[in-house]
């Protein structure tokens, strides 16, 4: 095996388990209710999410939903699978693959195992209200972040 493939593969599962043990954590420690972590701005909370980002999809069958999220996750993780394989990236576009690996991981094993997403982190500050999200989605960003920032610029043609 590559050690791109490898490397990507490692901080793809690594993801995944920090975000399912994330969860597991703040079930049990939010059992008697939200905690506040910085009052007034962000709490640790127990939602449980069956749609996807923002809620989307929640209204719809959940059988359409599971599919549709279901395929949605083994495609991301199989085409960041075959994008490493096959084309030579920047170690920070390797990891940023990896990260996004993971999390799709991490969130495709919870939805398999509870039929949602547990959400666990809350960002507010007075009128600002951030929908609960957590670890797999912060790795989905910031692999994101990392493959946009891995790839050059394209020069001005002027």
């Amino acid at each position: 095996m590559r050690r791109p493939l490898l490397i990507a593969i490692f901080v793809a599962l690594a993801t995944s388990g920090c975000d399912l043990s994330s969860k597991q954590w703040a079930i049990h420690t939010t059992a008697r209710g939200p905690r506040a972590v910085i009052p007034g701005a962000l709490d640790l909370v127990h939602w449980e999410n069956p749609g996807m980002a923002f809620s989307l999809m929640r209204g719809w069958p959940p059988a359409v939903r599971m599919w549709l999220l279901g395929v949605a996750a083994v495609a991301a993780i199989l085409f960041g699978l075959v994008t490493v394989a096959r084309r030579p990236l920047r170690l920070s576009a390797i990891i940023g693959v990896g990260l996004i690996m993971g999390g799709a991981l991490g969130n495709f094993i919870d939805r398999a195992h509870n039929g949602t997403v547990t959400d666990f982190l809350h960002v507010h500050r007075c009128a600002f209200d951030w929908p609960a999200f957590n670890v797999a989605d912060i790795a989905v960003t910031c692999g994101a972040a990392l493959l946009i920032f891995a790839f050059p610029r394209a020069k001005s043609q002027i």
